[in-house]
């Protein structure tokens, strides 16, 4: 009896050992043809992503999406076409997923969005900023902090009134900034929490100059760079502690890995960390791109974009004209979340979502 449970373990833990190998996350690259167009998928296990690399005749797609792995290959099914004159776009099948249409003419690349004309429902307003979604949480710099502006509630830390917060950062749930009560440097960051709304100080031993920007996070610490003065700083995002981090030797810098620079580099440029985002988006002559992990190629979102406010992998909300818009990659269409004309022509660092 013992003996008989003995094999019924292992043919148990064998079958268990196998199933795991099977569907364990591995490296694979796999090429087919579809609808008259060569495919490479690939699997990248790093990065736990799936990427689509479609060519045909001169033009090259390129799609990814962060799915679980699957056993399962060839996971295009189906690619729909629409040709006009030099112009091709297409939208794919993944996984029974349908994607964004992607649009080329062999000189860009743009993902067709709807935009409705119509107005939706003003659900609220506050002072000149109606709200057409409640979705998020929205603040705006009012000078001596911020205002929430779904709550019509003013918090104020500044002891005089700042037109201009340009030396902020938002992270997580909190915006840091710079105690403007200040002349030319300061001592004293202000640390606001959206959950709480409440302020808090994170005192420094010496003093940084305005003439100073934020070049983001790495790891547990956000970092910031005097260009006056020539010296990085980093803030713990945990314990509040602020520290030198550079030397005569360089500064820290990320891209992809943490590496030293010298400190010229940093002074006469505005050296930002990049990011390890699955989607990223910049601005490029006032239009709005995307571009997936992996790739080179740009996608056109959107034009007259001012402002990128936030990202978030799939999601990205951004201000044009006055309006702050969101768009998801994944679908086709443009929601319309805040309108405010005095942010057709002051915008920066003014709006903050949560």
């Amino acid at each position: 009896m013992k003996r008989y449970i003995r094999v019924i373990s292992l043919i148990i833990i064998i079958a268990g050992l196998l199933i795991y190998n099977i569907n364990k996350p591995r490296n694979y690259k796999e090429e087919y043809s579809l609808d008259n167009y060569s495919i490479t998928e690939e699997y990248h296990k790093s990065d736990k992503y799936y990427s689509f690399k479609l060519v045909k005749d001169e033009y090259i797609f390129y799609f990814a999406r962060n799915y679980s792995f699957s056993k399962k290959r060839k996971l295009i099914k189906s690619i729909s076409e629409e040709v006009n004159d030099k112009t091709v776009c297409i939208n794919v099948d993944i996984l029974k997923n349908s994607s964004e249409t992607i649009c080329s003419n062999q000189e860009e690349y743009t993902s067709l969005r709807v935009l409705n004309d119509d107005k939706k429902e003003v659900l609220s307003t506050y002072e000149d900023v109606k709200v057409y979604d409640k979705s998020y949480k929205y603040y705006e710099w009012n000078g001596y902090g911020f205002t929430d502006i779904i709550n019509h509630k003013e918090y104020k830390i500044l002891k005089k009134e700042n037109y201009d917060n340009n030396l902020s950062y938002k992270f997580d749930d909190y915006i840091i900034f710079a105690n403007y009560d200040d002349k030319n440097e300061f001592k004293l960051f202000y640390l606001f929490n959206t959950k709480t709304n409440k302020f808090e100080k994170i005192k420094l031993k010496d003093s940084i100059s305005f003439d100073s920007y934020f070049q983001g996070i790495y790891k547990d610490k956000l970092y910031i760079f005097d260009k006056n003065n020539s010296i990085q700083y980093g803030i713990g995002i945990k314990n509040k502690k602020v520290t030198k981090t550079s030397n005569s030797d360089g500064a820290l810098y990320y891209d992809g890995k943490i590496e030293t620079k010298p400190l010229n580099t940093f002074k006469y440029n505005n050296l930002l960390f990049t990011n390890d985002n699955f989607i990223n988006y910049s601005i490029n002559n006032d239009s709005l791109y995307y571009s997936y992990i992996g790739s080179d190629l740009k996608i056109k979102l959107f034009d007259n974009v001012q402002y990128i406010i936030k990202e978030s992998n799939n999601k990205v909300l951004f201000l044009s004209n006055g309006y702050v818009y969101e768009i998801d990659i994944y679908n086709n269409e443009v929601k319309l979340l805040l309108e405010s004309m005095e942010w057709e022509f002051h915008y920066n660092s003014q709006i903050y979502i949560f």
